[in-house]
């Protein structure tokens, strides 16, 4: 029996995904769009729903062209600096703020100020400056705008960690550079 591969892209702009063979050969392909809430000056928003219906979808989408057994892996890649509040039972609290979101500017430049081209280097590896994409931006922005949802939350997520596979947080996250 030859083996698959499966790989996912919870992108920007769609749910993307290819099934493969062992020999490398692109059985089928898959692509589900979802729409980003831009409702306000800045703001770019999505509902994680879709893209775990996006990511379901796709797997569905593949059990119609082999036997799901010979899935030995999948791989999961999504769109960066987009970040999801989420509450002990892993529910989002409120949409997703993806990338393109500009919203915490303020918060970012604030931040930007109190932390030293040392601390920088130390925590993310080079100078990289704070902007509205960063975390911490991001963190300090609901926690200004929306503090009920900042009180509920217990985690912090992205795109490619927002799956439910199982009832615990777990991701092998890794990054494509030292």
């Amino acid at each position: 029996m030859d083996f698959c591969l499966i790989g996912i892209d919870v992108g920007t702009t769609a749910t993307k995904a290819t099934l493969i063979d062992g020999k490398g050969q692109q059985l089928a392909s898959f692509e589900r769009p979802h729409p980003t809430l831009r409702t306000s000056p800045g703001m770019a928003e999505q509902r994680p729903q879709d893209w775990l219906e996006g990511v379901l979808g796709a797997l569905g989408h593949f059990a119609g062209f082999i036997e799901p057994s010979r899935v030995v892996g999948i791989g999961l890649t999504s769109q960066v600096n987009s970040h999801v509040f989420v509450d002990a039972s892993g529910n989002a609290l409120r949409p997703a703020i993806t990338w393109q979101d500009t919203r915490a500017a303020d918060d970012a430049a604030a931040l930007d100020q109190q932390v030293t081209a040392e601390q920088k280097t130390a925590w993310f590896g080079g100078p990289v400056p704070i902007d509205a994409s960063h975390a911490l931006s991001r963190m300090a922005f609901v926690a200004r705008t929306e503090p009920k949802s900042w009180g509920q939350r217990v985690m912090f997520s992205c795109p490619r960690t927002m799956w439910r596979s199982s009832s615990r947080a777990k991701s092998r996250a890794t990054r494509s550079r030292p």
